[in-house]
């Protein structure tokens, strides 16, 4: 049987992780951890739907501040900026098929503004969506 405050991660990083969470908030840092990783997993099979933190923190029953401290110090993201991130990487597979518009892939990505869809996406890649489709076309006409 694991002790009291012995680590469940086999993951170095979770591990590490969770010991500095432990470090920082004692007894309460193993659920923590877990609400945060609960999250971020609802976040990765949710990124295209409407995600609000608001929602997210009435369901899962932790402050706003740690969820925002935590979640960072997990992921390495911001909340906006995870769920973003999620998205303009499920964006650059879609964007591949040149048949699809962009206005599209905004609406499949959860984004109800296609524009503000293009302005993250540049922010996240350096390109617009439709800049990143050309490249992409160019490496695919040019092996």
């Amino acid at each position: 049987m694991k002790g009291k405050h012995e680590l469940r991660h086999n993951n170095p990083t979770a591990r590490a992780i969770e010991q500095k969470l432990f470090s920082e908030v004692g007894d309460t840092s193993s659920r923590i951890f877990d609400k945060i990783l609960e999250i971020k997993r609802y976040i990765d099979e949710n990124y295209d739907r409407r995600i609000s933190i608001s929602d997210v923190i009435k369901n899962s029953c932790i402050n706003k501040t740690y969820l925002c401290k935590y979640f960072k110090l997990i992921t390495g993201y911001s909340f906006a900026d995870y769920i973003n991130n999620i998205r303009v990487q499920k964006a650059k597979e879609i964007l591949k098929n040149r048949e699809i518009p962009v206005t599209e892939v905004a609406a499949l990505m959860g984004y109800g503004n296609s524009s503000y869809f293009i302005e993250v996406f540049k922010k996240f890649t350096g390109y617009s969506p439709l800049e990143f489709r050309k490249i992409i076309v160019k490496k695919s006409d040019h092996p």
